[in-house]
């Protein structure tokens, strides 16, 4: 069954951000001066129809979901790119509110303004309506600010981060997210994300604040991945099914190698965990560290090491 963290922006539009839509139960879209954002209920031929209907000639919108994209004609792709879906897996603090404001329409132009130097993601002249907004002034002038995108039920999305140049370094980014997804969780919402997966430095950000991904990426019709990453790291693992046409799995060794700084521990909880791991740590002596291999559900085959640190 598919989540509605799936479709965000179907899910946004057709609860708490319906009023600021136009479209019916099949597709809908923001106001064209809200938001470029737009989708189909469903992938079935009249939904994409529908949502092929809302776009006028020379128009441009965003379609962001999990599903692999199906773009109706007459309609055309002139951009694709991977993201990445992060969720809040721990309360988050905020940093300190020192300088923040709340802003407000009387703030539009210039929020607008630095969006537009910035290019967090689509901001329109009303953009900002979509949720709460907060900035940090220097010197008069709008440094920073980080805000509220979708939100359905449980959920509202962390957006529109950005950072003057200017006043860049100075870690306004960070602390203006964790406000915003501070705020969030006081409503008793959930905060989530969504990034470019090639934006390293975002997504380390936002792991640093307690998010993780939530990735889950079609690709070549029906063939799909699952990436799954320490809730600290940057370094994921792909878990696919074999493809359709290559029959039943043979178990391999993976040539994964994953370390820890306490192989006994490590053993044991795995152990413990029903994980099928060898029987004993392999302590084959210098240069060799203590390492013990273990079998995931299909039989392959990974190793653990010990870390040794100078």
């Amino acid at each position: 069954m598919m989540s509605m963290l799936d479709r965000p922006v179907w899910t946004s539009l057709s609860t708490s951000h319906s009023a600021l839509s136009v479209g019916n139960a099949l597709a809908r879209r923001y106001a064209p001066d809200v938001n470029l954002f737009a989708s189909a209920c469903d992938d079935t031929l009249q939904a994409l129809a529908a949502l092929a209907d809302l776009v006028r000639a020379g128009e441009q919108v965003f379609v962001l979901q999990v599903p692999e994209i199906v773009v109706p004609a007459p309609l055309v792709a002139v951009k694709e790119a991977k993201g990445v879906q992060m969720m809040a897996t721990r309360s988050t603090t905020a940093l300190g509110h020192e300088g923040m404001l709340r802003l407000t329409h009387a703030d539009a132009p210039e929020m607008l303004a630095l969006a537009k130097l910035t290019e967090p993601g689509p901001f329109l002249t009303r953009t900002h309506t979509m949720g709460t907004f907060i900035g940090v002034r220097i010197g008069g002038r709008l440094a920073a600010m980080a805000g509220e995108r979708f939100r359905f039920p449980g959920y509202t999305e962390v957006s529109g981060v950005c950072t003057h140049p200017d006043f860049r370094g100075r870690g306004l980014a960070r602390r203006l997210s964790a406000a915003v997804a501070a705020g969030i969780e006081a409503r008793g919402e959930r905060p989530l994300l969504h990034a470019w997966k090639t934006n390293r430095p975002a997504i380390a950000l936002y792991e640093s604040l307690g998010f993780e991904k939530r990735t889950d990426t079609a690709f070549a019709g029906r063939y799909r991945w699952v990436e799954v990453y320490p809730p600290e790291g940057s370094t994921g693992i792909a878990l696919a099914p074999p493809p359709p046409q290559d029959g039943d799995v043979t178990p391999m060794h993976t040539g994964i190698t994953l370390t820890t700084d306490d192989i006994d521990a490590t053993h044991a909880a795995l152990k413990a965990r029903g994980v099928d791991v060898d029987a004993e740590v392999s302590r084959m002596g210098d240069p060799v560290p203590p390492l013990f291999w273990f079998r995931d559900p299909t039989g392959h085959t990974l190793m653990i090491v010990e870390q040794r640190f100078q």
